[in-house]
């Protein structure tokens, strides 16, 4: 007899390995792809957020900006003001401006327009025990706007302060009878 040598793997059967395998649905590859649109679209996702909160950043920025320019508008008139450079007049109707005024300050890019008005007098505050002088009210307004490279766009920040200015003079005496 002859003896035929069969070559065996460790468990002891040849076929052991062919057993073992079955074919696949091509399910691994499924879950796989499932899983990589599943990171993409959270990438995506991630990117936008990221996106829109430094829009968001940006706009905070511009409006402190405007916020800054709006109140030296204000400085400004009021140094105007204390200098004599503008007479506050007591006149019905009477408005003097600070035309758009341009200002570059480092990082800081914008232009601010303030104008003070007369709002009408009026006698002094409750528990005055002088009728001698009489308050002058005046308002200030002024607008702040951020500019990019000089010029004004939608996105540009605004910011309207108003401030109140009382002049106290001498009264002047009612017409007699």
């Amino acid at each position: 007899m002859q003896t035929v040598a069969k070559t065996t793997d460790q468990r002891g059967s040849r076929d052991a390995g062919l057993a073992c395998r079955r074919p696949q649905g091509g399910a691994a590859l499924i879950v796989g792809l499932v899983l990589l649109m599943v990171l993409t679209i959270l990438a995506i996702a991630s990117m936008r957020t990221a996106s829109l909160e430094l829009l968001m950043a940006g706009n905070t920025q511009l409006r402190a900006n405007a916020f800054q320019l709006a109140e030296s508008g204000i400085e400004a008139l009021l140094a105007q003001v204390e200098s004599g450079a503008i007479h506050l007049q007591p006149v019905d109707g009477w408005e003097q401006s600070l035309g758009p005024t341009p200002v570059a300050l480092g990082g800081l890019q914008g232009q601010y327009e303030a104008r003070v008005r007369y709002m009408g007098s009026g006698p002094p505050w409750d528990g005055s025990s002088s009728d001698l002088f009489e308050f002058l009210h005046f308002q200030i307004q002024a607008d702040g706007v951020t500019t990019s490279g000089g010029v004004v766009t939608e996105r540009s920040g605004r910011a309207r302060h108003v401030q109140g200015i009382y002049r106290k003079t001498a009264r002047t005496p009612a017409a007699e009878d």
